[in-house]
């Protein structure tokens, strides 16, 4: 009788530890309620480093001009008084986008992290910077009365100040009604996807709005 009593008890143990067995196996199957998952967002380092850039030249463009400016007597002729100058101008524009003064809502990451949409200035134009090597007055020609008032008075009949600033300002105009500022966005924008591609975003949505004031 002791024996099968003995022998019921081992049972009961054998079950007991079938059942913690399985139970241990159960919980370790099923999702723990208290666990975290930690997601950083590192959007706020990248914007650092696009202020960090601040200007970011996008585009570059060259254009010539030509200044043909001409000043007449009105009762002598030419020969007589008046001047003819003819100026051939080259120089560069440059199309930069201003990531110096990006707000902090320039940057927006989707809820799953796989989209990213950034938020940048439009483009602008910078003024022209006349190539002087390249630059210069092609033709001269001033009336006798000039060329003697000169010479009397030792004056400096190159200052050619007039020409270089209308010279500037032709270039500036020219640049802006080129096609500079479209490819200097294009540009923007491929390098802003390439730089969020490579930090890991399947998506990248680049928003061109009005410049930061």
């Amino acid at each position: 009788m002791a024996a099968s009593a003995g022998k019921g008890i081992a049972v009961g143990i054998g079950i007991a530890a079938g059942v913690i067995l399985a139970v241990v196996l159960l919980v370790r199957t099923l999702p723990n309620v208290w666990s975290t998952t930690e997601v950083e967002r590192d959007h706020a380092v990248v914007l650092a480093e696009l202020r960090d850039l601040s200007r970011y030249v996008a585009a570059t463009g060259r254009f010539t001009t030509v200044v043909d400016i001409e000043q007449d007597a009105d009762y002598l002729p030419d020969f007589v008084k008046g001047e003819r100058v003819i100026y051939v101008a080259e120089g560069d524009v440059e199309g930069y986008v201003d990531f110096s003064q990006l707000g902090d809502d320039a940057i927006e990451v989707s809820e799953d992290g796989s989209t990213i949409t950034v938020r940048v200035p439009e483009p602008e134009l910078t003024e022209a910077d006349l190539d002087a090597e390249r630059s210069y007055v092609a033709a001269r020609d001033r009336g006798l009365l000039d060329r003697f008032e000169d010479a009397v008075t030792s004056g400096d009949p190159t200052d050619d100040q007039q020409l270089v600033q209308r010279a500037e300002d032709k270039l500036s105009t020219a640049a802006d009604e080129s096609e500079l500022r479209a490819l200097a966005q294009q540009n923007t924008r491929t390098f802003l996807e390439g730089i969020f591609t490579a930090a890991g975003f399947e998506r990248v949505i680049v928003v061109f709005e009005g410049p930061v004031t």
